[in-house]
């Protein structure tokens, strides 16, 4: 028999489940978990498409990835029951027999969460859930082209996820108000509010400004990309030399109504996803970058613009007032509303000296609290016992 790893002396292990594909090394999680090695090991547990992803080390976290095959490929469903499967018996065997696990960290409460969940049971391992958008909204699971089954995923996250977050060791939240479409069904109380993990310290400033606003994200109707269109055709008569980029996957028939709503003006273009890499690339030559959303818990993509310097635009909704203060370090529009949006475009365009003072503001901000030290922080104190609280 294998000899049982135990780490380090008070060492403390991690298992972190996550249902998504793992598409890329250059994935922003692969700078989390070395950030997290420095006081954790343990594994990281997701779905991935090319053998080469399927065992790997991110420095003292190992990397094992269940590879989808076949007509898993083509149904979500049988995928998840696969990975799921295969997340019980090989971390019960790895358990017993290799390595204990003090912590299983799950990406969601409802599908991680509850393979995290039975598996805290079996092992006696402390279960925590992050919670990385508003689940419990209808308008979160209205993406997609069938009704039927996206009324099916809200009623079955608003049952599980009070059932597995009363029953977890700690609740991570992205901002203080996350749970409450919920209302008093949940009754956690150990629960920690903090940024998701953004590279910041690592990020450059660009000295000149780009020629163009950002946009980057999907899907296009819970991200306001119709919206944002709509503003920007207010405006860019006005500023004929700059353009808008709207980088996200959007899936037909929805690209063709966002084309049709861009129509003739050639300062607004539509282009493919691209991996972090590109897209920080992106971020860092433009003008400044804009999230119009009309459901977000944190927008990860305003860290890293103003980790770039840049100055941002968003809407005033969910979670993102929490990380955004508007004439701070940012600026806010009412959801929905394209006028609004296309006045604080055409300020920002317009004012070099607003943009430039939120730019620098921002910068400072994003260092200051959300930072991958920050971060650090907060993840131990919510593994070392401390109450709950909002740290940011």
């Amino acid at each position: 028999m294998r000899k049982r790893d135990t780490g380090r002396p008070g060492e403390r292990r991690v298992l972190f489940i996550r249902v998504g594909v793992f598409m890329s090394k250059q994935d922003i999680n692969v700078r989390r978990y070395e950030i997290l090695s420095r006081e954790y090991s343990g594994e990281i547990l997701e779905k991935v498409l090319r053998p080469e992803l399927e065992d790997f080390a991110i420095a003292r976290f190992h990397f094992s990835g269940f590879r989808i095959v076949g007509l898993a490929r083509r149904s979500n469903v049988i995928s998840n029951l696969l990975f799921g499967g295969f997340v019980l018996f090989r971390t019960v065997v790895r358990h017993l027999f290799h390595c204990r696990y003090d912590f299983i960290v799950t990406y969601d409460p409802f599908s991680a969460g509850l393979l995290g969940l039975i598996l805290s049971k079996v092992l006696g391992s402390k279960l925590i859930c992050e919670v990385n958008g508003n689940y419990g909204e209808k308008k979160t699971w209205a993406d997609g082209d069938s009704k039927l089954l996206n009324s099916l995923k809200y009623y079955y996250c608003r049952a599980v996820i009070p059932f597995v977050l009363n029953r977890a060791y700690a609740t991570k939240l992205l901002y203080p108000e996350q749970l409450r479409p919920f209302g008093d069904r949940i009754k956690a109380r150990n629960i920690h509010v903090f940024h998701a993990y953004t590279p910041v310290l690592a990020q450059r400033t660009v000295s000149t400004p780009g020629n163009y606003l950002l946009f980057l994200g999907s899907p296009w109707e819970l991200k306001g990309v119709d919206v944002l269109i709509k503003a920007y055709q207010r405006i860019s008569d006005r500023f004929p030399h700059l353009r808008l980029r709207i980088v996200g996957w959007f899936p037909e028939p929805g690209l063709s109504y966002l084309k049709q709503l861009v129509g003739e003006n050639a300062t607004i273009q539509i282009e493919k996803p691209v991996h972090y890499e590109q897209a920080m690339s992106l971020v860092a030559n433009s003008y400044a970058v804009v999230l119009p959303s009309r459901s977000e818990a944190m927008g990860r993509v305003l860290l890293e613009a103003m980790a770039y310097g840049k100055p941002v635009i968003a809407s005033r909704v969910d979670g993102i007032p929490t990380y955004v203060k508007d004439g701070v370090n940012g600026l806010l529009f009412e959801s929905e509303n394209s006028a609004d949006l296309a006045d604080k475009i055409d300020l920002i365009f317009s004012n070099k000296d607003v943009a430039e003072r939120l730019a620098r503001q921002g910068y400072d901000h994003v260092r200051a609290n959300l930072s991958e030290e920050k971060y650090l922080e907060y993840f131990r104190a919510m593994l070392s016992g401390h109450p709950g609280r909002v740290w940011i």
